[in-house]
Formats: C-alpha cells, structure tokens, sequence
C-alpha cells in the first residue's frame, strides 16, 4: 500500500472518530442548552410581569422553529396563558382560568415534547416545547462537522498537490491490460491512427531482423524482474540498437499516462501519433496488446537523424516486449517478492532437506485457452491446481496464468522429488480432463522445469532463474517433459 493511501486513510479513520466524537458531546449538551434558552424565556417573562413591565412581553425574542406554549399560575392559583404556539398573547387579552391548560391542538404534530414546571417568587411557570430545535443542531452539530469535513478536503488535496505519485504498478488482466477509454473525436482519430499503424507496418527489415539482440530481452524474462526494471532494460537495449535520444514508456495508470522514469504525466494535447516511417522530432507509437478501443500506452523517443525510422521494426519490438511470455512479470508483481522471501527462509534452514523450485505450464496453452470459454477456462485450471496439489505434499503452490503454475518446497530426496514429477508428466491420467458435456474430454502434456539448491549457497532468484531456464528449454524442444539441475 503506498504512503499516500495510508495517510489518506489515516486521515478519513481520525475524521471519522472526530466527528463521532462531536456528536456524542453536543448530543449529550443540546438538551441543556435548549432548557437554558426555555429558561431564559421564563425569566424574561416573569422580569416583565414582576415589573409591572406587561407591555415588554411582546418584544421576548424567541428562536425560529421554536414551538412554546407558556402558562403562568397566579398567586390566586389561576392560570394565565403567556405565550401559546410560539404567539405572545397581548396584554389587552389576558385572560385567567381556573382550569389547567390542555396542549393546544397544533401540538398534535409534536413527537417529542418536553415540559417544565418552574416557581418564581410566588409564581409557577408551566411551558410545554418542541424536545430539539432546529436552530441548536444546524449551530452546534451540523454546522461544525462541514467545517470537519471541508477540513478533511483540503488535507486530502494538500497530499494530493505535495506528495508525489508512487512509483507506477503497472498490471495486466487477462485479455491484455489497463487501457484508457476512447471517448472524444480527437481520441477516435488517435485510435484510427493507432489501428492503421498496426495493420499497415508489418514487414521488418533484414538488419532488424538479423542483428537485433532478441536473446537480451528474452532472457530478461523472470517472474523475479519487477516491470519497472524490465521496461528500462528493454528501452536501453532498444535504445542502443535504433539510436534514439530520450527515449520513455509511457503507460496508462489510473486514468493518466506516466512516464517510467520519472512518473511525469503526458500532456495528451502534445501527442501525435507517428504514420510512417518518415516523421521526424518527437515520435509516440502506441503499446502493444492491441485492443481496437482503447490504448494501454506510448514508446516516446526524439529522431532527427536523415535516414528512416523504421516504424515496421519498432512495432514488431513492441509486440516483441509485451509479448504474452513478458506479461506474465506483470500479473504475477505482486505476488513474486512473497514468493522470492518464502524460498529464501527455505534455504537459510540449518537442516538437510533440499529446496526446489518447480515451473510448469500446459503445452499449446494459447491454443487450448482460445478454444474454451470463460467458464470452461475456470474449470479446468481449478481441476489441474487440485490435481497437482493432490500430486504433491506439503508443496507451496501458485497459479501465473492461464494453464500455468509454479509449486516448490522442501523434500528429503532430490531423487524422490525428481521421480514424483516425472511420473506426474509421464503419466497418462493426469493428462484427461472431463471439461463438460458442451466441450467433453482434453488432453494436456506439460512443460516442465525444476531447479535444486543442491547445498550451494545461492539466492533464492538463482533458484528461480534456474528453473525457468529449464522450462524454457523443456518448452522449446517440444514439451511434454520435464528437465532439471
């Protein structure tokens, strides 16, 4: 989690308690306040009367949405109503009763009444009154926790304006990506650019072909790389080869494009894509995966060199990069470093268990995945994590993709662990699967490559590094094998 959610959240956590605070003090205060402003009426009242000042009754200031009924209890024990439904009765119709007051009918709206019965000087005071007025919760409560909150905003966009974005983590979905959504003309023109692109240049020239360092970048690929450091590998390498100047990735985060080095934003108003391979000063080709609606990204790179820039070249280079192996680091990111640590507290154990480290994908994967729909996918990964889980005991196990997974742990023998996944491979039932009656039976062989710490002194990346080296060449050379150190 980034410092900037955590502050953002600490905050919203103490503006909540706050603002619960504040309305446990004021809900427990109002009701004294409202019985001192009652008291204050009556005390007016009685001044008035005491005085022989009858004609300043009518002046008493009372609240707005104040509902008061006040009768008056004479030393003649008769009863003189003072105020009735917030109106203050003229002196000139003062009137005595012998009986006691009833709750005037308009007090039938009332649910909450309160009622005090006060002595003053010979003089008993009964006032019946709405229980909370308006005016004390919009003042004492309301009030004050849109202060809290406009407070709140401002905090929020203090950290917003001061605290850098984190460094961008850039994720994958399963059909290829984070993408911003076409919306506008301008954004539909850029797309007709991006889709004429793609579908345009396609053949790359000999000198690409045959001299660019395709292995560097292959063997960049590790579920141990982090995407960041994998995209600024590819670019130098990139780089180096076409001899661009200030070459970037800019890829779509969070409905902005950020650059990879320095997380600065791109002014779209700037951006222009290049057609062909004649466009000179600043260049943005948009990222593969393609999708026909939406774009997940730019390559940026200056060229003012006289000759081509060769835009055949680059697009194969992109989809190169970002091709479905690499995609792979990015969804798996933030589950690799948990991995890489657990593999780590393996091998630091002072026992005479070996460590192993186990890559495994289902060969013609791509083919078997496009053929299945969504629900049929889902099946058949849960039936091949169970299969394998059940296979193997006391093993740590995770799914990458699709019909791809990894499992390691511990074993007493390195023989014993290398005969169990052979016979995995090897073994026929473990190759049907029973999709639905819509699809029927599959069958599947597997890749796969496993590494051993063999009481060396390694990191756990090594182990992994091996591994996948070993599973790359069990998939190259035509899979259905398992091949180990």
């Amino acid at each position: 989690m980034s410092t900037k959610v955590i502050l953002k959240l600490l905050v919203t956590i103490i503006m909540f308690f706050i603002i619960g605070l504040v309305y446990l003090i004021y809900y427990s205060k109002i009701e004294d306040k409202y019985n001192k402003t009652l008291n204050k009426i009556i005390n007016e009242v009685h001044y008035n009367i005491m005085n022989n000042k009858i004609d300043e009754i009518e002046k008493i200031k009372i609240p707005g949405n104040t509902i008061i009924t006040l009768w008056m209890k004479s030393q003649r024990s008769q009863w003189i109503p003072i105020i009735v439904d917030k109106k203050i009765i003229r002196p000139n119709i003062l009137k005595e009763s012998k009986d006691i007051p009833k709750i005037p009918s308009s007090f039938k709206i009332i649910t909450k009444q309160l009622m005090i019965d006060i002595r003053r000087d010979g003089y008993n005071y009964l006032i019946w009154s709405n229980r909370f007025n308006y005016n004390f919760i919009v003042k004492n409560i309301i009030l004050l926790l849109l202060y809290i909150i406009a407070g709140y905003i401002i905090l929020i966009m203090i950290f917003e304006l001061l605290i850098n974005p984190e460094k961008t983590s850039y994720q994958f979905n399963e059909s290829g990506g984070n993408f911003i959504e076409i919306s506008n003309k301008s954004q539909n023109e850029l797309l007709n650019d991006y889709k004429n692109l793609w579908s345009k240049n396609f053949k790359i020239s000999n000198n690409f072909k045959n001299n660019f360092p395709f292995v560097k970048i292959y063997n960049l690929i590790s579920l141990t790389i982090k995407p960041i450091d994998y995209l600024k590998e590819c670019l130098q390498i990139a780089q180096n080869y076409f001899q661009w100047n200030n070459s970037n990735f800019y890829i779509f985060q969070n409905n902005i494009f950020f650059d990879i080095y320095n997380n600065e934003t791109l002014k779209e108003s700037y951006l222009k894509i290049a057609e062909n391979s004649s466009c000179k000063g600043d260049i943005y080709i948009p990222l593969y995966p393609y999708n026909k609606n939406n774009i997940f990204g730019f390559l940026y790179f200056n060229w003012t060199k006289d000759a081509d820039l060769n835009i055949a070249d680059i697009i194969y280079l992109l989809k190169f990069i970002f091709s479905d192996k690499a995609k792979n680091i990015f969804i798996f990111e933030n589950e690799a470093e948990k991995v890489v640590n657990i593999v780590n507290q393996m091998m630091e154990k002072d026992n005479n268990n070996e460590v192993f480290f186990s890559v495994i994908k289902a060969d013609n994967r791509e083919k078997i995945i496009n053929n299945l729909k969504v629900n049929q996918k889902e099946k058949l990964n849960k039936k091949l994590k169970e299969l394998i889980n059940s296979k193997f005991n006391d093993i740590n196990f995770a799914q990458i993709n699709d019909l791809f997974y990894i499992f390691f742990g511990e074993c007493e023998k390195k023989e014993v662990m290398i005969s169990q996944i052979k016979d995995f491979i090897s073994n026929i039932e473990n190759q049907n699967f029973n999709i639905d009656n819509e699809y029927g039976n599959i069958a599947i062989t597997y890749s796969c490559g496993v590494s051993f710490k063999n009481k060396r002194n390694i990191h756990a990346v090594t182990l992994i590094k091996e591994a996948e080296a070993n599973f790359n060449n069990a998939e190259n050379n035509g899979g259905n094998m398992v091949l180990f150190n």
